[in-house]
């Protein structure tokens, strides 16, 4: 989008702010936001003013969204955590109950649990919504140091997991909404 989709204000809140407060409402006891250096994380802390979160940073030496996937699983691993629920800045209308819902179906043992969507089963990701997944931090470390070096879509980890694929049919009884997968791509997505 070639801006900071984080401080974008929607609805009279920044984007993150949107997106920690569904996590913090579905359960989460911790908040980790991956940043890519100390000037994000003290402007995102602004955003945040009054919010417990924990900070990594992304390696500049290994850029991109599989190499920030994996700092942020081996984070939650040395932090003792079972599972993580990954969430996007640029969902601002997600909510508490599909992670919720993820949550509850991953105590039957599933390595992932991956929403899908009607709106994305034509983009490149087949309705996968790959970035709103929760994830069981062993299994998903494994899957992302056995892709090769040249496939780089994080939707490719899932056909190494136990994955459970939750579409409509199922999320609309949580009382999702197609809206809370809407993401801001583009500056004409706020109009």
């Amino acid at each position: 989008m070639g801006c900071d989709k984080a401080s974008l204000v929607i609805d009279g809140s920044p984007l993150i702010s949107h997106v920690v407060h569904s996590l913090l409402l579905a359960g989460s006891e911790s908040v980790l936001i991956r940043v890519r250096d100390v000037d994000d994380v003290a402007r995102l802390s602004f955003l945040l003013a009054g919010v417990e979160v924990d900070w990594s940073l992304d390696d500049p030496a290994h850029p991109g969204m599989l190499h920030a996937l994996r700092g942020s699983l081996e984070v939650g691993r040395d932090r003792g955590w079972d599972a993580v629920q990954l969430a996007a800045v640029d969902t601002p209308y997600v909510q508490p109950e599909l992670f919720m819902g993820l949550t509850a179906l991953m105590e039957g043992g599933c390595d992932a649990a991956v929403p899908t969507t009607l709106s994305a089963q034509d983009s490149a990701s087949d309705g996968l919504e790959p970035l709103l997944a929760c994830l069981r931090i062993e299994p998903a470390l494994r899957a992302l140091e056995a892709l090769g070096a040249d496939d780089l879509r994080v939707t490719k980890i899932f056909d190494a997991l136990d994955s459970i694929t939750v579409g409509p049919q199922l999320w609309s009884t949580w009382g999702v909404r197609e809206r809370c997968f809407w993401n801001l791509n583009r500056p004409e997505d706020l109009k």
